[in-house]
């Protein structure tokens, strides 16, 4: 490869963590960037691992932690 990228931008949210792109990039000295940080919604990732029927934004926005962290904060969701 003559020019390596300095930045990869892949899906990315606490539902779905692309460990070996990241590693890839790490070890290449690329910075990974989030897309889609609050779940993707209902075309990310998990929604097609299940068929649709998981929605990864509205799986995010209620998991308690989440809620948790931005209650302490006195924060919405998304913004925590």
């Amino acid at each position: 490869v003559e020019v390596v990228p300095m930045v990869n931008q892949v899906e990315a949210h606490p539902f779905f963590v692309p460990e070996k792109t990241i590693e890839f990039c790490q070890a290449h000295g690329i910075v990974v960037q989030a897309y889609s940080p609050l779940g993707g919604g209902p075309k990310s990732n998990a929604a097609r691992a299940t068929e649709g029927q998981a929605d990864g934004t509205r799986l995010l926005l209620a998991h308690p932690s989440v809620r948790q962290v931005a209650e302490q904060l006195g924060r919405s969701p998304a913004q925590g």
